[in-house]
């Protein structure tokens, strides 16, 4: 049976509504994330300074408050013990996160590129062969048109590639990767057991 004109103009005014709709939802769900990034740019130095006296507050807090209701006063050999313990711990959270923070995550080169190329097939295709494995392209960042190497990723808050990426993180002031994420995992696993 043919669609009458009222249900014809009834879809069409629900369509255009739905469109409507989304184009709203797209709109505002864009301009969230985008503000999100410009807080994470404008606030890094405020969040590591943080994370740094966070860290210090608490060591000292350690030291000086807890650890002597714990062992009945400062004059203890187990509280010595404990102490030179809760300072180890500090000095490794305080240096892997220190180092997490200066340590470039690494962007790629045109020499890191070319380290992973290969010679030319025999179908006449350049492709890559990462760790030894299976052939795969060189990729091109369609943000900011380098040549990038396998598992590289491009970070829209810092605004570059970055080898080996595993996200970007407003407490280091930049990416984990490759070239900081030695320094990030021995930061995490130092704050876990300390």
């Amino acid at each position: 049976m043919p669609e009458t004109d009222g249900e014809m103009l009834s879809r069409m005014f629900h369509s255009a509504q739905h469109d409507r709709t989304f184009d709203y939802t797209f709109w505002i769900s864009t301009l969230i994330i985008r503000a999100g990034e410009y807080v994470a740019r404008r606030l890094t130095c405020v969040l590591v300074g943080f994370g740094m006296l966070i860290v210090a507050v608490l060591g000292i807090a350690t030291i000086e408050i807890i650890l002597p209701l714990m062992h009945g006063g400062s004059e203890s050999w187990t509280y010595k013990l404990h102490a030179c313990w809760a300072i180890f711990l500090l000095v490794n959270i305080f240096f892997n996160y220190g180092m997490a923070v200066i340590t470039p995550p690494g962007t790629p080169t045109n020499d890191l590129v070319a380290q992973y190329t290969t010679a030319v097939v025999e179908d006449g295709r350049a492709g890559v062969v990462p760790d030894g494995g299976a052939q795969s392209p060189v990729d091109t960042c369609k943000h900011c048109d380098k040549m990038r190497p396998p598992r590289a990723h491009h970070c829209r808050i810092c605004g570059e590639c970055v080898l080996k990426m595993d996200h970007h993180c407003p407490w280091i002031g930049g990416c984990a990767g490759y070239g900081n994420y030695r320094y990030f995992i021995s930061f995490l696993i130092w704050v876990t057991i300390g």
